[in-house]
């Protein structure tokens, strides 16, 4: 994205492949793990750039891990919120599309729709008060791309409501910040679980395992 910011080169899979045999070789990764990774990244980077090709005609700028923050007000004071954004395209109609890549599965729309998974609608917030630094833009079009094979990178997940996500989850967020200013509120170790097995970030201080296991035997 840095490199070719407009018009992508023709033989761009080499390129990209090249950018990543760099990429491997700093990092000192092992030629047993290369011969099982670097397949199937040639595999994902075809289908990146399959669908990647379609959208540039699209792209007025993109800008590539922007680091944002957006700054609001509760009753313990002001609070941060702090994002950096893996890709932010500012489309040709002055809004904005958001892009997360993840090596695995991402989450669902579903998910996003819920704001069990609010990372993109909070980065489309900071987003709308220049925290990005870009200029106030709206991201009506918020999208997840998967890298594991080729197959998923040519099956981004779009979530096309983006600037009515952001709005919710700024004021979600805002409300639970107030809610947590107030010294009664309670810590509970798990908060809308997505499956009853997740891990929680405090388990074993709410010693979990014990009382998940009464309620299975229950």
């Amino acid at each position: 994205m840095r490199r070719w910011p407009a018009v992508l080169p023709d033989d761009a899979l080499e390129r990209l492949v090249a950018i990543a045999d760099d990429g491997f070789e700093r990092a000192g990764i092992p030629k047993s793990a290369r011969a099982i990774w670097r397949p199937r990244f040639l595999d994902a980077a075809q289908g990146f750039l399959d669908v990647e090709r379609g959208r540039r005609t699209e792209i007025a700028a993109p800008h590539v891990e922007k680091e944002g923050k957006l700054v609001f007000d509760s009753s313990g004071g002001n609070f941060t919120l702090i994002g950096r954004a893996d890709r932010i395209d500012v489309l040709k109609d002055g809004t904005a599309v958001i892009i997360d890549y993840k090596s695995g599965t991402p989450p669902s729309a579903k998910q996003v729709r819920q704001l069990l998974s609010p990372q993109l609608p909070l980065e489309a917030a900071i987003l709308a008060e220049d925290g990005f630094g870009i200029g106030r833009r709206l991201a009506e079009t918020l999208i997840y791309i998967s890298l594991a094979d080729g197959r998923k990178a040519r099956d981004p997940t779009v979530i096309d409501d983006g600037v009515a996500l952001a709005g919710e989850a700024l004021n979600r967020l805002k409300g639970r910040v107030a809610n947590f200013d107030q010294e009664a509120t309670a810590y509970y170790p798990r908060v809308l679980p997505f499956k009853r097995d997740s891990a929680g970030d405090y388990d074993h201080l709410a010693r979990v395992r014990e009382w998940s296991a009464t309620t299975e035997e229950a």
